[in-house]
């Protein structure tokens, strides 16, 4: 499975969108406003007749900002996106697969106000790729 899906889609984030901060790989910084993406557990992936796959890539989206209303715009704009991306919108720094689709399988929500006054988000989805 190509190692570098989830830094490819940080990229290409950064690239088309605006954010108010960086976005992160794997780990919510502890500041008090951040976005995160970091890859989550999936189902094993689909072979079919011919012997070749599609790969299920599991990823989370996290944003933290003390400005609740700004976390929620954010978390739902990246959403709306996510969920419409179509083939080959993810171009693999390595060439080793070729983007399917993106597709949310949890809706955002509140994770929590942390100690600081953050509010944090979450949304996840489902990412399908071939590998070349």
């Amino acid at each position: 499975m190509p190692s570098d899906f989830i830094d490819d889609m940080a990229n290409h984030l950064e690239a088309n969108f605006s954010l108010f901060d960086a976005l992160s790989v794997d780990v919510l910084p502890e500041d008090l406003n951040a976005i995160t993406i970091r890859r989550t557990p999936a189902a094993p992936s689909e072979r079919f007749m011919d012997g070749s796959r599609d790969w299920i890539i599991s990823f989370q989206i996290l944003v933290k900002h003390q400005n609740q209303g700004q976390a929620i715009d954010t978390i739902n704009e990246l959403t709306i996106y996510l969920d419409e991306l179509g083939p080959n919108t993810i171009i693999p720094a390595d060439g080793s697969y070729q983007f399917i689709k993106s597709e949310i399988y949890t809706m955002p929500l509140l994770v929590e106000k942390d100690s600081r006054g953050s509010y944090i988000y979450s949304v996840l989805f489902n990412a399908i790729i071939t590998k070349n």
